[in-house]
């Protein structure tokens, strides 16, 4: 019987991408062959290819893999029972620690959105992980008594994400307690 092409090997899924993240990582989305991915993971490219399509899938799936350990533990923050204030200073802190819990996901992501040849895809996938996120804080502005709570969850989320690639980018550069301070005062706490 026939593996389908989707069918791949939890662990064999997990060598294609650790070796796809370094390459990537390291030379850019077009310094890349499927051929070098297939070699860093020890097989061969037609197998590679049995799996994949195309490098534009490995790379759009290997940015899924790595974004929904970022994601999915602050998107079920959202979730969590606390009042809006609450939720939000619980949610700063919570993209620290991810950060700090992934950096090598953390510099992946902000290598390729580097990368202006691959603007178009990031881009893409950004605004399909960010958006939701966006919804979810959305209210919780609105609820602290921000005028234009949409905008201000967008600086928000975009002021975290920058936090984020900074505490991994460049360790030791600032003083996060004191940042975090500052991201409360301006954004939860503000008069």
């Amino acid at each position: 019987m026939k593996t389908k092409r989707k069918d791949i090997p939890q662990e064999r899924r997990k060598e294609i991408f650790s070796a796809a993240t370094e390459l990537f990582s390291k030379s850019g989305y077009h310094g890349v062959s499927v051929d070098a991915i297939a070699k860093k993971a020890g097989m061969s490219k037609g197998n590679l290819y049995w799996h994949f399509k195309s490098k534009q899938e490995i790379f759009m799936q290997l940015f899924e893999y790595l974004a929904l350990p970022l994601f999915m533990p602050l998107m079920q923050l959202l979730e969590e029972d606390l009042l809006p204030r609450e939720k939000l200073t619980v949610m700063s802190r919570a993209c620290l620690e991810t950060a700090e819990a992934n950096p090598e996901i953390v510099r992946f992501a902000w290598q390729i959105s580097a990368q202006l040849e691959l603007k178009e895809m990031f881009t893409s996938e950004y605004t399909e992980w960010m958006d939701p996120f966006i919804e979810k804080l959305t209210p919780l502005f609105a609820a602290i008594g921000e005028k234009r709570p949409e905008d201000i969850a967008r600086f928000y989320a975009l002021t975290l994400d920058a936090f984020m690639g900074m505490t991994v980018m460049m360790p030791g550069a600032f003083d996060k307690e004191k940042m975090l301070a500052l991201i409360e005062e301006r954004f939860i706490n503000f008069v």
